[in-house]
């Protein structure tokens, strides 16, 4: 073989190595990212979810999340999940993390208002479905926006997505030791527990538009379910 083959061949061999290397994820991690040895997925969860055209997102507000969040001394929910997904033109992001009126910033005052929890309360935001390049900059404005928060009883779990995601974003989530969640779970626990409540004689709504029938009766049935159920139950509380 002569001089000349060598070096083409040489060269043919770094060329494709090149173009195999595997792309590297390295962003600044953030403290609460930096003190995960690994993610343990929360037990509990509750799905928030604006539900109707009116987009009402910031209606989540302290009041509307407490009943999810302790009953009677007991802690509920340890992971609320932000689903809503987005009309053209709206950040999402800023809805559910501003301090204002953010969702997020009334979870974190729920929560201290019911005392000291076991463990911080998780949250999650759902990821947009877009090319990967956007889906990145969208997990790294939910983090930057939440670490400017600075809570201290509710903590950035990672993300939930429907259909398809890219492997290079299942490796920037793990580079960013936040975790990805398939929004495909289901209530597990017996739905007679919250369905029949709505007009009927008893507490007003915060919003004033229904009645509820006896709630302490409903709560202790949640509290109760939740004792009993085994894996990872999830409830979809939708705007009401």
């Amino acid at each position: 073989m002569n001089l000349r083959l060598i070096t083409i061949l040489a060269l043919s061999f770094q060329f494709l190595a090149c173009g195999n290397t595997p792309e590297v994820f390295t962003p600044e991690l953030y403290p609460w990212e930096v003190a995960r040895d690994s993610i343990a997925m929360p037990s509990t969860a509750w799905i928030i979810h604006c539900g109707s055209p009116d987009r009402a997102i910031y209606r989540f507000g302290e009041e509307r999340l407490a009943p999810g969040v302790a009953c009677e001394g007991e802690w509920l929910f340890e992971c609320f999940m932000l689903c809503e997904e987005p009309c053209e033109g709206e950040d999402l992001p800023d809805y559910w993390l501003n301090p204002a009126y953010g969702t997020v910033p009334a979870l974190e005052r729920a929560v201290a208002s019911a005392g000291n929890p076991p463990s911080k309360r998780y949250f999650t935001v759902s990821l947009p479905g877009v090319d990967d390049d956007e889906i990145f900059a969208s997990i790294d404005k939910v983090r930057a926006l939440f670490a400017a928060l600075d809570c201290r009883h509710v903590e950035l779990l990672g993300f939930t997505y429907r259909g398809e995601i890219s492997e290079r974003v299942r490796k920037y989530a793990d580079a960013c030791h936040e975790a990805l969640i398939e929004e495909k779970a289901t209530v597990s626990f017996d739905y007679s527990v919250v369905e029949d409540i709505m007009d009927q004689p008893g507490v007003k709504s915060m919003d004033g538009r229904y009645t509820l029938k006896n709630v302490p009766e409903r709560q202790a049935a949640l509290l109760k379910a939740l004792e009993d159920a085994s894996g990872f139950v999830v409830m979809d509380c939708g705007t009401n």
